[in-house]
């Protein structure tokens, strides 16, 4: 008998929903290395003009750390940012038009806990603060 059948942890499989898979994210989690996972953007109702500038501006140096400038540029309607399992993030929209100042989404800011279910959010622009 193999001493690999008596230890099921030491399983290399990593099929999806697979203990080795599990115990592979796992371990990433404990190392500070979570792995990442691609999550797109989807804007409605954001202003229409073409010279104006949305962007999913946020916490953490992916969505631009709180910066406009920086943050994920919709192209059309839609911005993609690659971010880690398990990651926890907030978030909300802003436009520019033209040389203008950025105007801040109206409300509270919203929030992202980044999961294996997690690939796409929907953000509808309620309008801008001031």
């Amino acid at each position: 008998r193999s001493s690999r059948a008596t230890r099921p942890w030491e399983c290399s499989a990593r099929a999806a929903g697979s203990f080795g898979e599990l115990a592979a994210v796992a371990r990433a989690l404990s190392q500070g290395k979570a792995p990442p996972r691609e999550i797109r953007f989807v804007a409605r109702g954001t202003p229409s003009d073409k010279d104006d500038d949305v962007r999913v501006v946020g916490s953490g140096p992916e969505l631009g750390a709180w910066r406009p400038e920086a943050g994920l540029k919709l192209i059309g309607s839609v911005a993609s940012a690659t971010l880690p399992l398990r990651g926890v993030f907030e978030f909300k929209l802003v436009v520019k038009s033209g040389s203008g100042p950025w105007r801040w989404q109206r409300g509270d800011n919203r929030v992202l806990q980044v999961s294996e279910g997690v690939s796409q959010v929907e953000l509808q622009w309620s309008g801008s603060e001031g």
